[in-house]
């Protein structure tokens, strides 16, 4: 029985990548724009990815009531 070659060590560079936490916000007034949500969530801490939802198809342009709000860093948000 041969001995395999032992793995030669390399150097591998990751990319850090910053901390985040993703707030799912619901229950949204159908009446609220997606500007006056996406300043309530600013108003919290720095956003770095809002996606606010809407219909598929040609409700394409209704709200569907929810929205997801990437925040950078650990805030507390409660």
């Amino acid at each position: 029985m041969s001995k395999l070659p032992k793995p030669q060590p390399h150097a591998t560079k990751v990319a850090s990548t910053p901390i985040s936490s993703t707030v799912w916000i619901g229950n949204i007034s159908p009446n609220a724009t997606e500007y006056e949500v996406l300043k309530l969530a600013e108003s919290i801490g720095k956003v770095i990815k809002f996606d606010f939802m809407y219909h598929d198809g040609q409700a394409g342009t209704v709200p569907r009531g929810y929205a997801f709000v990437t925040y950078c860093g650990k805030e507390r948000i409660y």
